[in-house]
């Protein structure tokens, strides 16, 4: 199978003289025999390459794709928005005219057209509208020379002053990058990329101007990053997971861009990215003991690598005021899973009832009295009566139980 691939990096691109896909990757022990890098370095610019894809322990003699089809992959975009490859199957077909291919591998909609520039008795017209990524094909192009202008809206973008159509050649055109009006000549020239294919000889063309159409492939755009989190219900005590995965890729970053009310305590830490495509990258959400009581709404953004692909999530977030009954779940719970012996979380609930005792009563300075007791028996048995991960998470219940009290 016969592929071009064209970088759109450099102004003026450069032909290349690409190995074997497996002896081009000896020369960089680190990269795998199916890998071939454009670096912009001398062995490797940026440019336009050519491939040929053959059995295996074929060498030499004429390859061609399956019945007969010809392929072009385009790689556009920017650092900023990313960048894409789209892959067109070329019209090599036998003709006896000229043909021009038009492609929109920008990120922008754009019309264009073709009008004489040169002296050839007989001269064409022709025009199209394409959307990010379509194609169209005129056909049956009288031979001549042209001017092809590439506008956004009312503003010119990408032209090229002089482009020779031939007979038994399918001139195509690319618009690609991020073109934008400008009246620099030099500006003008460098969101365009022209490729050419000979054909061989055969029937004239209609004389048509084909609708557009999209490649033969792009990227997924239904692909997108999915959050695993939409609402929640929680105490402060404690933390929870948020995580958001990618089908087709790796999600490198999980973040908090805004919380609606403001507040500037709830936070995500210890983010653990995806391990592979389609897996997870999860976070914690830590809520500190001085979140007010409420509904929260989080602005969740997850960005995908290395496309830089940003997606975004509104989570729901319903914080609950820490209760001793809580705390008092917590400590059984614990005792349950052998995080607390049996003695010491006897004596952690007698403390947590006579708490509870003291704020039915009223007395809240007796509760706090006893909640300070509490914390230095949770202190004292951190690692001995209880394991170090269920005293970090009672000594937070029991302070935010403090701070909800005025202690």
């Amino acid at each position: 199978m016969s592929v071009e691939l064209y970088v759109s990096y450099d102004a003026k691109p450069s032909i290349g003289d690409p190995m074997p896909l497996a002896s081009a990757s000896a020369r960089t022990a680190e990269l795998a025999p199916s890998v071939f890098m454009v670096d912009g370095t001398t062995a490797r610019p940026y440019g336009v390459y050519a491939f040929t894809v053959s059995g295996k322990g074929a060498v030499g003699g004429e390859r061609s794709a399956p019945g007969g089809r010809s392929l072009s992959g385009i790689i556009s975009g920017s650092s900023e928005a990313g960048y894409r490859l789209s892959i067109y199957e070329n019209d090599v077909s036998p003709s006896s005219s000229a043909r021009l291919t038009v492609r929109n591998v920008s990120a922008v909609a754009a019309t264009w057209r073709i009008a004489p520039n040169g002296d050839g008795p007989a001269a064409d017209e022709r025009s199209g509208a394409l959307a990010a990524g379509e194609s169209q094909i005129a056909r049956d192009v009288a031979a001549d020379a042209y001017l092809i202008e590439f506008h956004v809206g009312d503003a010119r973008v990408a032209m090229v002053p002089r482009l020779e159509l031939s007979p038994g050649r399918n001139t195509i055109v690319y618009l690609v990058g991020e073109p934008h009006p400008t009246t620099d000549r030099e500006e003008l020239l460098r969101p365009i990329a022209v490729q050419e294919l000979p054909f061989a000889h055969g029937p004239a063309d209609p004389h048509v101007t084909t609708a557009p159409s999209p490649p033969e492939s792009a990227p997924d755009e239904a692909a997108a990053i999915v959050f695993n989190n939409g609402s929640a219900s929680r105490e402060k005590q404690g933390d929870m997971t948020v995580s958001a995965f990618d089908p087709d890729r790796v999600v490198g970053n999980v973040s908090i861009d805004g919380v609606l009310p403001s507040v500037g305590d709830i936070e995500l830490r210890s983010l653990v990215p995806s391990a592979a495509a389609g897996a997870p990258a999860a976070a914690e959400l830590s809520l500190k003991a001085d979140v007010p009581d409420g509904a929260y709404r989080l602005a969740l953004a997850a960005s995908g690598e290395p496309s830089g692909e940003r997606a975004g999530c509104t989570m729901r977030l319903k914080v609950k005021p820490i209760t001793i009954q809580r705390v008092r779940e917590r400590v059984l719970a614990y005792r349950a899973s052998g995080d607390v012996e049996a003695a010491t979380g006897e004596d952690v609930v007698a403390l947590l009832d006579r708490a509870d005792a003291h704020l039915a009563d009223g007395e809240i300075g007796g509760a706090c009295v006893d909640l300070n007791e509490l914390l230095n028996t949770i202190r004292a048995q951190k690692g001995r009566g209880m394991s170090d991960a269920a005293a970090d998470a009672l000594i937070t219940g029991v302070r935010e139980l403090r701070v909800d009290l005025g202690c």
